[in-house]
């Protein structure tokens, strides 16, 4: 007789149930995996319900062989797949088998909860009645939810929130049956359930401990006993440990801890604005899917929320990692007993606030349970000496500049009453009534606790800046944070930090007001009837307008301009009508004369193109698209002559096509060099050829002129994607001689170092100036342009700070200075130039003589010779 095949009898019987075909099969073999191997990779399980779920009744008719008998184990497994089937005939086929007696007890009671989690309506008398043997099916469920909340978190939540959505008398009667065998498991459930909001419920949760008279509830009824916000749940909390103690109960006792799978990391996330910050841990289980519990804290209410789930597939870990990054949230690694103690702490500030502890977080805190990696090191913030801290603190507004303190601004709330006043001296933001606007906003909102928290937030993140191996700023993390204490050297209305998170706030209300007038915008136009033909219909429709911006939107909508020239057209002529139209707020006078001046003249009607004529539909973007917006570009759009020229991005991309790039990414990388055009059109005579661009240059580009010059704020990933496509363009440049070979090279190592760290950009800085370096530039009327140097920006402010504008005393003292002659000559330069009515203290509106350009200036002036060499 030949051996019997191994799983013989298991292949037969898959036979039978599901037939011979093929897809019969596939779908018999999937169900079986899912049954019998519960620690199959998730790859496979994923690939196992996909084949499940589309064929809903091939797999009801395996499923109903397969409850047969089924224990209360494996009808929790069938039970789950039948979750997944979505189709109409799978409610009535539950409805069929929750009444079929010939089904166990277990798996019967696993399809009545389906099928009231689907909202199906059942008669719940007439299936109690049905059951075989009801008293022996609740105490295998008591069993089971007592195993299941001391092994499985999420059936220790599941537990938990269904707890909370009982009445009165239903929750009485559930507590009843979780603590009726004594058992103390049922602890697992019942101390979360302490933190409902509900007092009353807490009030039986503690008579249920009480009852149970386990040691390991003293802990948290003497924690209730003293923080709880109600007054009878004090009592009670305080009863039912005395009770305990009396007993002899309350000596030491601790819960086992729950079975874990092994731990892959552990972290927190680097502090928000509102000292937000994430404590995650995360888990590998055997199928290789991973259990994340992410817990949300703050250091003014403790904790906030939780998110957790035992089953995310690594990748989509990854791009939630990817998310935070480029949203400006980064994660550090720290040993899991850092994020324990991090945890408590801010647990013990919710509940001294008085604020309800998130049950999902009570549960889930069990994965800060268990040992460290054993290679992740705590990092340690450095230790500066009052010298060091007080040289660094003049630098600290820098820190807002990077990504990780994005959100580090005070909330639109909170200066709400100075918004109409910044906004009224925005233009003049280096100005005195600026400054001095700052200065208010700080003393209203910096109180003694503010600046207290402040303080501690900013210690906290030069820890986590060191974890990221940025030593720079968790430096001057160190030093904003010692400029907050009692020993600062600066007031609080001139620490460079909290004057930078003022500006920044302003900023972000602004920021928010373009957003929501884009979105008006979008949603309701200005006109919706006919549009104006001649000169008097558009003033008519000017006398009902906002502003002469809403004009000309109306206009472009319906008559979009064929080029820039005829935006101008366009602008200037509906200006001249705007200021030359009466209106009723003004007294029915037109702007002109209410402002006393000459009536401009009106310029003749631009002509106008017809509404958008239909169009086919756009094709699939195609190289052809790529290289007519390039010609569109440089023969229409552009009226200059950029060092960028079409030739060399023609090239460059033509060699990308050749490599393989699609026309979405050549459109992409076009869409980068015009970016990096305006750039080298903005930096002038500082950049007369390509060879000449530095790698502080590139750092610039990225860290301060697309945001605060073009875009406003953008992805980490789109920043790094820019610098890549402009190394990629000098790479083509120097392969074809269009830059030199050293050129390239330096292209290239510039943007791998300010690439290089995971979670933001690293700056280069620009090499300090020599002096010669253009300031400002000034048009005097018949004479040309007069340019200012940093030699002449270090002189106006000592003449302003010292001499009190006098030059004649500033010339006198320069001659006992080192490098006396050339300082005597840019004076009288100086001098000469406020003779010819040039004002050489406008430098300062632009250069504010504060720490530390004054003391730059003083130094160059008294103990430095100067120099008219420049750096750049």
């Amino acid at each position: 007789m030949a051996k019997k095949p191994k799983n013989a009898s298991k292949r037969g019987h898959l036979q039978v149930v599901a037939g011979s075909s093929g897809i019969d099969h596939q779908v018999a073999e999937a169900v079986n995996q899912l049954l019998q191997e519960p620690d199959l990779p998730w790859e496979q399980v994923e690939a196992n319900f996909d084949i499940v779920t589309r064929q809903p009744t091939r797999v009801l008719p395996i499923l109903q062989q397969a409850l047969r008998n089924a224990d209360w184990g494996r009808s929790e497994r069938i039970a789950y797949i039948i979750q997944q089937l979505d189709a109409p005939e799978v409610d009535d086929w539950l409805t069929e088998q929750v009444y079929d007696t010939s089904l166990h007890d277990d798996a019967r009671m696993q399809l009545m909860g389906i099928l009231q989690s689907r909202d199906v309506p059942v008669d719940e008398e007439t299936f109690f009645f049905s059951l075989q043997d009801p008293e022996s099916m609740f105490r295998r469920m008591q069993t089971r939810l007592l195993e299941d909340s001391a092994t499985n978190l999420l059936m220790r939540q599941t537990a938990v929130e269904s707890a909370q959505l009982r009445d009165a008398d239903e929750f009485a009667g559930w507590l009843d049956f979780i603590i009726e065998p004594r058992d103390p498991r049922a602890l697992y459930i019942l101390l979360p359930l302490l933190y409902l909001p509900n007092d009353k419920h807490v009030q039986r949760v503690i008579s249920a401990l009480e009852r149970l008279g386990h040691p390991a509830a003293a802990p948290a009824l003497e924690e209730l006993a003293e923080w709880h916000t109600s007054r009878r749940v004090c009592k009670a909390a305080r009863v039912a440990l005395g009770r305990l103690t009396m007993r002899g109960s309350a000596r030491a006792a601790e819960l086992a801890p729950i079975p874990l799978p092994p731990l892959v990391r552990a972290y927190l996330s680097t502090i928000d604005g509102d000292g937000g910050q994430a404590i995650g841990v995360v888990r590998q289980q055997r199928s290789g899917l991973l259990m994340v519990m992410s817990i949300a804290i703050n250091d003014h209410q403790g904790v906030r929320n939780c998110f957790a789930t035992p089953d995310l597939a690594p990748e989509e870990w990854e791009e939630i990692l990817l998310d935070l990054m480029e949203g400006g949230t980064a994660v550090i690694d720290m040993p899991l007993s850092v994020c324990r103690q991090a945890y408590r702490d801010a647990r013990r500030r919710t509940i001294q606030a008085g604020l309800p502890v998130p049950l999902d977080a009570e549960v889930w805190s069990d994965m800060l349970l268990g040992d460290d990696l054993a290679d992740v090191p705590e990092p340690v913030a450095p230790v500066l000496s009052p010298d060091e801290a007080t040289e660094l603190l003049q630098g600290t507004a820098d820190l807002l500049d990077d990504d990780i303190f994005t959100f580090w601004f005070f909330n639109p709330n909170e200066i709400a009453g100075f918004i109409d006043e910044a906004e009224s001296l925005v233009e003049t933001r280096t100005g005195d009534r600026w400054n001095q606007l700052v200065s208010q906003v700080i003393t209203a909102l910096v109180s003694d606790e503010f600046r207290a928290r402040l303080r501690d937030r900013l210690e906290r993140q030069a820890v986590l800046l060191v974890g990221l191996d940025d030593a720079k700023l968790a430096r001057l993390a160190v030093a904003a944070a010692w400029g907050l204490g009692p020993e600062s050297p600066v007031a609080m209305t001139e620490h460079p930090f909290l004057k930078e998170m003022v500006e920044m706030s302003f900023d972000n209300v602004w920021e928010e007001w373009d957003e929501e007038e884009d979105w008006d915008e979008d949603e309701e136009a200005f006109w919706e009837g006919p549009m104006p033909q001649t000169e008097a219909e558009w003033r008519a429709l000017i006398a009902l307008a906002d502003s002469p911006t809403e004009v000309m939107s109306a206009w472009f909508q319906y008559h979009p301009p064929a080029d820039i020239d005829q935006a101008n057209e366009i602008a200037q002529y509906l200006q001249a009508l705007w200021n030359t139209t009466p209106r009723a707020e003004l007294g029915n006078r037109a702007p002109y004369q209410m402002a006393d001046m000459p009536a401009p003249p009106i310029p003749p009607m631009p002509a106008r193109l017809p509404v958008s004529i239909p169009q086919p539909p756009p094709g699939p973007l195609t190289a052809d698209d790529v290289w007519e917006a390039v010609r569109t570009y440089y023969h229409e759009t552009i009226d200059w002559e950029p060092l960028l020229t079409q030739d060399y991005v023609e090239g460059y991309l033509r060699d990308q096509e050749q490599a393989g790039a699609s026309p979405d990414d050549l459109l992409t990388h076009w869409d980068d060099l015009t970016i990096f055009h305006f750039f080298l059109d903005h930096y002038g005579d500082e950049i007369p050829t390509l060879d000449d661009v530095r790698p502080y240059h590139l750092s610039e580009w990225m860290t301060d002129f697309v945001e605060n010059k073009i875009l406003g704020r953008v992805p980490l990933a789109a920043k790094r994607r820019a610098l890549e496509t402009v190394q990629g363009l000098y790479e083509y440049l120097g392969r074809t001689g269009a830059v030199t070979a050293d050129t390239a090279e330096t292209v290239a190592e510039a943007v791998a170092t300010i690439t290089a760290p995971p979670r933001r950009l690293q700056p280069i800085e620009r090499p300090d100036p020599l002096g010669g370096e253009p300031a400002m530039t000034v048009l005097r009327p018949n004479a040309g342009e007069f340019v200012y140097t940093l030699n002449d920006v270090w002189l106006a402010i000592v003449c302003d700070h010292e001499f009190k504008r006098n030059w004649a005393r500033m010339q006198k003292a320069a001659s006992k200075t080192p490098g006396a002659t050339l300082k005597q000559r840019l004076i009288d330069r100086l001098q000469q130039a406020q003779q010819d009515g040039l004002d050489p203290f406008v430098l300062l509106d632009s250069y504010p003589p504060v720490q530390p350009a004054l003391e730059t200036a003083l130094y160059m002036f008294h103990e430095q010779e100067m120099t008219e060499d420049m750096a750049w």
